[in-house]
């Protein structure tokens, strides 16, 4: 994490490398307009063949030229349908070819992009730009290996150009292509010394290549030749802790620390060595003192308390410690969005839900037009069960954000679990006209619907509306799951029930779908192979979801365990009172015993 700044601003570094490369473009757009006839006529690819057709090269121009005007005026469809008019003249056009492929790549319209886009390239093997144009479209589609065979063309055409070579390199270190990035590196770092960007891209390739013994001779070079240099001493400090050498690498973390000498990567680095060697009280104490100093940005003080948030030992014995560290952070005046949705996940990770909850709240009254505060408050409230605030605040939210899908599902849910089943089918339907069919939606608007139909008495609409989901996605979990419980529930097809819980927890498994499997089994009076189930649930720790603690309950008198079975369902009435028909079903265990 010491090198991630240092590699973002390395991009700025090829701005002094190659400082007329804005010049060099423009020049050759220029070029393209005025010669497009001769860009298409003069192909170096060895095996194309030659048009047989005769070529009308002047009419072919006069198109080719309009739809380069058409394309600089923005008019991309009009554009298109020049440049597709030109190569139906000239088939060999490869500029006509690369124009496409970039209109297509604009559009994110990728197999076209790369269609026309490799055609160009055929056409003409030594056009470096053809050949960035593919690696670009690769990376846009995230496929980083094929955009680095293409950059690797590109730079093979041009091997003056540092700018490519050197972008060449930082793919490489993303695909794992550590021999190849050093030597990229090497060489920069060879021309350019002193430069702290590249070296640490360098040192970092070295260590991916475990040639420690270089990267540390390199550093302690860099030392001698007298500059006090932070950023230098804070990547020797990291190579040590890499390399398990755990006293060098205290020592000159605390060194740099004694000497004033800090920043924000560095203070990462530190804390990571601390969490690795498990020196939580040294942990806490540092991360307290990045945070109210003012060397270290806003972001990264938030990246400090999101990392700590990530650690078990943290969230467990040092929840009061965070929780400080949290409000540390507000008290330096930042009270924006992102700051306050971590300070409420604090909150929430230690367990303090109700303040979490508030946080949201107090925030989204302020900034009542931040959707994405709104967003997170609505799913903390779906996650933690709040029916009525989900009602109040996903009612607010659909109205406010008319366009957006998410609201107006979690308030037709909130208005499912208050049986207010016609606004909540109203609700829906917006949605439909809204995600006009997109399947993941559609797959939740289904299994809503069925949901409604279930509670309506409508068994085989319900049904029907769960098929339907299952054809569009048949390994959803969530509609397997649900699908499963209906059936239950209605006591109805109960061994394809098993099949499809059973197959839902092959995909995934958590407690909600734990405890529908234990269910099915009770209803097929499997009532052994239910307790194993539910005993799984409960040892993963505290539960108190009064469904599960009702479901245990019922599996405990099926065994005739009356007196577990009386203490379960007392617990579910302290959580729902509105499961008052237990008492009836807690006086016959009494009677029973």
């Amino acid at each position: 994490m010491i090198y991630w700044k240092k590699q973002k601003e390395a991009r700025a570094v090829l701005g002094t490398l190659g400082r007329n490369r804005k010049v060099v473009i423009l020049s050759l757009a220029i070029i393209l307009l005025a010669n497009g006839c001769r860009v298409s006529r003069n192909v170096t690819g060895e095996n194309i063949v030659k048009p047989q057709k005769t070529v009308d090269y002047t009419l072919y121009d006069l198109i080719y030229v309009e739809g380069i005007k058409q394309k600089l005026n923005g008019n991309t469809g009009e554009a298109l349908g020049k440049f597709e008019d030109a190569i139906e003249i000239n088939p060999e056009s490869d500029a006509a070819n690369f124009e496409i492929s970039q209109i297509a790549a604009m559009r994110r319209d990728f197999d076209n992009a790369l269609k026309y886009g490799r055609r160009a390239a055929e056409l003409d093997n030594q056009n470096q730009w053809y050949m960035l144009n593919m690696a670009n479209i690769y990376m846009e589609k995230s496929e980083m290996d094929s955009a680095s065979v293409w950059l690797e063309k590109a730079v093979k055409i041009d091997p003056s150009d540092e700018n490519q070579k050197f972008r060449l390199g930082n793919l490489y270190m993303q695909t794992g292509k550590n021999e190849k990035a050093e030597k990229i590196f090497s060489a920069f770092y060879e021309k350019y010394k002193g430069n702290e960007q590249i070296l640490a891209l360098l040192i970092d390739a070295k260590i991916e290549e475990e040639q420690y013994k270089e990267a540390e001779d390199i550093l302690l070079e860099e030392l001698e030749s007298g500059k006090e240099n932070i950023t230098v001493k804070g990547m020797l400090a990291e190579l040590y802790r890499k390399t398990g050498d755990k006293e060098r690498a205290k020592i000159m973390y605390e060194k740099l620390l004694e000497e004033g000498l800090y920043n924000a990567a560095l203070g990462f680095s530190y804390l990571e060595f601390l969490i690795e060697n498990k020196e939580y009280d040294r942990l806490v104490e540092k991360a307290q003192e990045m945070i109210v100093t003012d060397e270290i940005a806003k972001e990264d003080k938030l990246g400090i308390a999101s990392r700590l948030m990530q650690d078990s030992v943290i969230i467990k014995d040092y929840r009061e410690e965070l929780i400080k560290l949290g409000e540390s952070i507000r008290e330096t005046g930042e009270n924006d969005a992102l700051t306050m949705l971590t300070i409420a996940e604090i909150y929430g990770k230690t367990g303090k839900k109700e303040r979490e909850i508030e946080i949201l709240t107090e925030y989204i009254d302020r900034h009542w037009e931040n959707y994405y505060i709104w967003e997170n408050l609505l799913l903390k409230l779906n996650e933690y069960g709040d029916s009525d605030k989900l009602n109040k605040y996903a009612g607010r939210a659909s109205a406010l954000f008319n366009t957006a899908p998410l609201p107006k599902i979690l308030y037709a849910y909130s208005l499912i679990e208050k049986e207010m089943y016609d606004d909540a089918g109203e609700e829906l339907r917006k949605v439909r006209i809204l995600v006009n069919n997109q399947k993941q939606f559609l797959v939740q608007i289904l299994a809503m619907e069925a949901e409604i139909a279930s509670r309506q008495g409508r068994i085989n609409e319900a049904a029907e509306k769960f098929d339907d989901a299952l054809k569009i996605e048949k390994d959803n979990p969530m509609i397997l799951n649900n699908y499963a419980y209906y059936l239950a529930e209605e006591e109805i097809r109960l061994k394809e029930a098993l099949g499809m819980i059973e197959k839902c927890m092959e995909i995934e498994e958590n407690i909600t779908y734990l405890d529908t499997y234990a269910w099915i089994l009770y209803k097929m009076e499997r009532y052994r192979d239910a307790e194993k189930v539910m005993n799984r649930i409960f040892a993963k720790g505290t539960i108190n979801d009064a469904e599960l603690l009702e479901h245990f309950g019922f599996i405990k008198m099926a065994l005739g365990n009356c007196e577990e079975a009386v203490i379960l369902w007392q617990s579910v009435l302290k959580e729902d009172r509105n499961k008052a028909y237990l008492i009836e079903e807690i006086r016959k265990c009494i009677e029973k015993k």
